[in-house]
């Protein structure tokens, strides 16, 4: 009896689950982080690194498994290999974020003068090594946010809708990393953080959505978009004003595709029109 009601409460509250037990997860490993660099705890561990990073991950291959066996954990994996995606949105996911961080570049040597330039930027190997690095790491958060969570949640809500809750939750998990003084997400301004997430949110739902379901998509654009940060970070470390001009400039195209893409509005015409 109690085991057939665990499951009935999973299966009726699986976003909730999942975030609960994702930030369970990520917030015990990086909240020991945080401890210790407020020297609160006088030793610090790799293991809290790993849970934290792979926090998104278990939750959703965990809960997975308890609804639908390991079958459902294989469709869930198999979401990187899926079929349909175009080879375009590949592309673009590997494209956006450095177009958006060129964008951001021009408009901050126009209004706020010389500023972050190319120069600032590492060679190419170095950059490599960061992309592959910030790749690996994302594959275990789209496991859970785009492989688990987004689907669900667009099953409930409008594209739009879901992406901005779904941002929510995910800018909120990221906060152990904002308060903590030795970890690179400390140099961002707080405030433009929420905001930046969201939009990041409305974009991954795009790329999601318009490559069919492939993880493979987000993940390459996850992974460019936190090595360009990285980059950033690394060889420029004072640059607020680029942060802030960034976040804009990815604000913007966010809200084309929120409107002309996400909304309920777009979607019922492209029901009319299909």
């Amino acid at each position: 009896m109690k085991t057939s009601r665990f499951l009935v409460y999973v299966k009726t509250h699986a976003l909730l689950c999942y975030f609960f037990l994702a930030f369970l997860l990520s917030w015990i490993g990086w909240g020991m982080n945080l401890a210790y660099a407020m020297r609160w705890v006088a030793f610090r561990s790799l293991i809290f690194t790993l849970l934290g990073g792979l926090g998104p991950a278990i939750a959703a291959i965990l809960l997975t498994w308890i609804l639908s066996g390991f079958e459902g954990v294989g469709r869930l994996l198999g979401a990187f290999f899926r079929q349909g995606a175009r080879w375009i949105w590949f592309v673009i996911a590997l494209a956006l974020q450095p177009l958006i961080t060129l964008a951001a570049l021009g408009i901050e040597g126009l209004l706020a003068g010389p500023g972050m330039t190319l120069s600032a930027f590492p060679g190419w190997l170095t950059f490599l090594s960061y992309f592959i690095g910030m790749l690996a790491t994302a594959v275990w958060e789209e496991i859970g946010w785009r492989g688990f969570a987004l689907p669900r949640l667009q099953q409930r809500y409008s594209p739009l809708a879901a992406s901005l809750v779904l941002g929510l939750f995910w800018g909120l998990w990221h906060l152990p990393l904002v308060l903590n003084p030795i970890e690179e997400m400390a140099a961002l301004p707080v405030w433009a953080i929420l905001p930046y997430m969201l939009a990041l949110s409305i974009l991954y739902t795009w790329l999601y959505n318009r490559s069919r379901g492939s993880l493979s998509v987000v993940t390459l654009f996850h992974g460019m978009t936190n090595a360009i940060a990285l980059a950033i970070m690394m060889g420029h470390p004072a640059s607020n004003t680029h942060y802030l001009v960034n976040f804009a400039v990815t604000i913007l195209p966010a809200t084309a595709i929120a409107i002309f893409q996400l909304s309920p509005r777009a979607a019922k015409e492209k029901m009319v029109t299909s």
